[in-house]
Protein backbone atom coordinates (compact mmCIF):
# COMPACT_ATOMS: atom_id res chain seq x y z
CA UNK A 1 0.00 0.00 0.00
CA UNK A 2 1.19 3.53 -0.94
CA UNK A 3 0.57 6.76 0.60
CA UNK A 4 2.54 9.96 0.33
CA UNK A 5 3.33 13.91 0.10
CA UNK A 6 4.85 15.84 -2.39
CA UNK A 7 5.33 19.63 -2.19
CA UNK A 8 7.88 22.36 -3.59
CA UNK A 9 10.47 22.40 -1.26
CA UNK A 10 11.71 19.42 1.10
CA UNK A 11 11.20 21.40 4.24
CA UNK A 12 7.54 21.51 3.41
CA UNK A 13 7.81 17.82 2.84
CA UNK A 14 9.32 17.01 6.45
CA UNK A 15 6.33 19.52 7.87
CA UNK A 16 3.84 17.58 6.61
CA UNK A 17 6.11 14.30 7.91
CA UNK A 18 6.13 15.97 11.54
CA UNK A 19 2.10 16.81 11.43
CA UNK A 20 1.29 13.60 10.15
CA UNK A 21 0.13 10.71 12.67
CA UNK A 22 -1.01 7.28 10.75
CA UNK A 23 -2.51 3.99 12.37
CA UNK A 24 -3.21 0.95 10.19
CA UNK A 25 -4.71 -2.28 10.47
CA UNK A 26 -4.61 -5.17 7.53
CA UNK A 27 -6.39 -8.33 8.35
CA UNK A 28 -7.94 -11.68 6.37
CA UNK A 29 -7.83 -15.19 6.47
CA UNK A 30 -5.15 -15.83 9.19
CA UNK A 31 -3.80 -12.05 9.09
CA UNK A 32 -3.83 -9.38 11.35
CA UNK A 33 -1.16 -6.17 10.69
CA UNK A 34 -1.50 -3.70 12.64
CA UNK A 35 0.63 0.02 12.73
CA UNK A 36 0.85 2.75 15.30
CA UNK A 37 1.64 5.81 15.05
CA UNK A 38 5.00 5.39 16.38
CA UNK A 39 5.62 2.52 14.07
CA UNK A 40 4.72 4.31 10.96
CA UNK A 41 7.05 7.26 11.93
CA UNK A 42 9.75 4.92 10.73
CA UNK A 43 7.74 3.79 7.89
CA UNK A 44 8.35 7.40 5.78
CA UNK A 45 10.72 6.99 2.76
CA UNK A 46 14.06 9.16 2.81
CA UNK A 47 12.44 12.86 0.77
CA UNK A 48 13.47 12.03 -3.06
CA UNK A 49 12.77 13.95 -5.93
CA UNK A 50 10.62 13.84 -9.07
CA UNK A 51 10.07 16.46 -12.05
CA UNK A 52 7.38 19.10 -11.06
CA UNK A 53 6.38 18.93 -14.94
CA UNK A 54 5.29 15.00 -14.73
CA UNK A 55 1.86 15.82 -12.80
CA UNK A 56 1.21 18.82 -15.31
CA UNK A 57 2.42 21.98 -13.19
CA UNK A 58 5.73 24.39 -13.55
CA UNK A 59 7.04 25.44 -10.32
CA UNK A 60 9.74 27.68 -9.74
CA UNK A 61 12.18 24.92 -8.94
CA UNK A 62 10.90 22.37 -11.42
CA UNK A 63 10.46 19.58 -8.83
CA UNK A 64 8.55 18.09 -6.17
CA UNK A 65 10.11 16.71 -3.46
CA UNK A 66 8.27 14.09 -1.64
CA UNK A 67 7.68 11.26 0.91
CA UNK A 68 5.95 8.16 0.77
CA UNK A 69 4.82 6.17 3.36
CA UNK A 70 5.66 2.09 2.55
CA UNK A 71 4.20 -0.81 4.51
CA UNK A 72 5.61 -4.04 3.33
CA UNK A 73 3.37 -6.78 4.30
CA UNK A 74 5.03 -9.67 2.62
CA UNK A 75 4.19 -12.36 0.78
CA UNK A 76 0.46 -13.17 1.30
CA UNK A 77 -1.47 -16.21 0.50
CA UNK A 78 -4.68 -16.02 -1.84
CA UNK A 79 -7.53 -14.45 0.11
CA UNK A 80 -9.46 -11.26 0.98
CA UNK A 81 -8.20 -9.19 2.93
CA UNK A 82 -9.46 -5.63 4.73
CA UNK A 83 -6.95 -2.74 4.53
CA UNK A 84 -8.00 0.22 7.52
CA UNK A 85 -5.56 3.17 7.43
CA UNK A 86 -6.26 6.75 8.88
CA UNK A 87 -4.02 9.65 8.22
CA UNK A 88 -4.47 12.51 10.55
CA UNK A 89 -2.85 16.02 10.61
CA UNK A 90 -2.23 17.49 13.84
CA UNK A 91 -2.15 20.87 12.35
CA UNK A 92 -2.91 22.02 8.75
CA UNK A 93 0.31 21.92 6.15
CA UNK A 94 0.97 23.54 2.50
CA UNK A 95 2.28 22.10 -0.40
CA UNK A 96 3.47 25.27 -1.54
CA UNK A 97 2.44 24.76 -5.14
CA UNK A 98 0.50 28.41 -4.86
CA UNK A 99 3.74 29.32 -7.05
CA UNK A 100 3.68 26.79 -9.41
CA UNK A 101 1.59 26.85 -12.77
CA UNK A 102 -0.78 24.62 -15.04
CA UNK A 103 -0.24 23.82 -18.76
CA UNK A 104 -2.90 26.60 -19.11
CA UNK A 105 -0.89 28.80 -17.24
CA UNK A 106 -3.29 29.23 -14.02
CA UNK A 107 -2.20 29.66 -10.47
CA UNK A 108 -2.88 27.15 -7.85
CA UNK A 109 -4.82 28.76 -4.58
CA UNK A 110 -2.63 28.64 -1.28
CA UNK A 111 -4.27 26.00 0.02
CA UNK A 112 -3.32 24.87 4.09
CA UNK A 113 -4.19 20.57 3.93
CA UNK A 114 -6.36 19.51 7.73
CA UNK A 115 -7.74 16.66 8.96
CA UNK A 116 -7.79 12.85 8.55
CA UNK A 117 -7.50 10.57 5.71
CA UNK A 118 -9.42 7.45 5.96
CA UNK A 119 -9.27 4.70 3.78
CA UNK A 120 -11.19 1.55 4.01
CA UNK A 121 -10.61 -1.30 1.19
CA UNK A 122 -11.10 -4.76 0.59
CA UNK A 123 -8.16 -6.43 -1.42
CA UNK A 124 -8.50 -9.78 -3.15
CA UNK A 125 -5.19 -11.27 -4.14
CA UNK A 126 -5.27 -14.26 -6.40
CA UNK A 127 -2.53 -16.90 -7.23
Amino acid sequence: MGYGWAAVSPGLVKEFLKANSVTASFTGDNVNFAVTPQEAANLWSPIDTRPSAELGYYCPTGLFYRSRFRWNLGKLAPGTYNLLFFGTLRHPVADGTASCVDDQGHHFPNIMYSGTNDTESTVTITQ
